[in-house]
């Protein structure tokens, strides 16, 4: 077993974290054909004609296309010689951390 620290650096398994058997238990969807394909002709769009908005298009996308409640994008940096996640891209209930870190261990990414 795998584990996480939290923010306190106690050891937190990760299946307290990660919820895939869950996920792999709900009825799937079925496919929004024209809602997927006017969602990639707004992206290349985006990526042609505002390509440092497309981080952000891309999860506010994701977050309507998947009816969820946070999307993000989140990339590995280094901080004071510490590892860490920032959010470059955020869309929904956690919109207000856009930049803000969680610490690479303690991040289920």
């Amino acid at each position: 077993m795998e584990l996480a620290k939290s923010s306190s650096d106690s050891p937190v398994p990760l299946e307290a974290i990660l919820c895939t058997q869950e996920l792999a238990r709900r009825p799937a969807r079925a496919p929004n054909l024209q809602a997927t394909a006017d969602a990639l002709v707004t992206l290349a769009r985006t990526l042609a004609n505002s390509p440092e908005r497309l981080l952000q298009k891309l999860v506010a996308t994701a977050l309507t296309l998947c009816r969820a409640q946070s999307s993000g994008i989140s990339l590995l940096e280094e901080e004071n010689g510490r590892k860490i996640f920032r959010w470059h891209a955020l869309a929904g209930d956690y919109a207000p951390h856009l930049w803000g870190t969680t610490p690479r261990e303690f991040s289920p990414c």
